[in-house]
């Protein structure tokens, strides 16, 4: 039996009116900053990081270049054996005067 190539339906192309917006490849990554809000009620950024166990270096290196003031939580995410005690918070406390916990 010969197979026959799958013909693909294409909706006809939407008004301009109705598309929307372009995105950038970070949105669509869902890299934007999130809204958190504060115990005093003001309203910050919040943004996600995630790296393997090899990307210690680089959340150093980002947190060394940030300003203290950035007005932006960050959330660092690495991959660690479950067997091992986490040192994040002792290691990147050193390159950076940002609060860590």
């Amino acid at each position: 039996m010969r197979r026959t190539r799958t013909e693909v339906r294409r909706r006809p192309p939407r008004a301009a009116s109705e598309r929307p917006p372009p995105t950038t490849s970070a949105q669509r990554a869902g890299a934007l900053p999130k809204q958190a809000v504060s115990a005093g009620g003001d309203a910050f950024p919040v943004v996600g990081i995630g790296a393997s166990a090899g990307g210690l270096e680089a959340f150093r290196k980002l947190l060394a270049a940030l300003p203290a003031d950035t007005g932006i939580a960050f959330v660092l995410i690495s991959h660690l054996d479950p067997t091992h005690e986490s040192m994040m918070v002792d290691l990147l406390g050193r390159d950076t005067t940002m609060k860590v916990a």
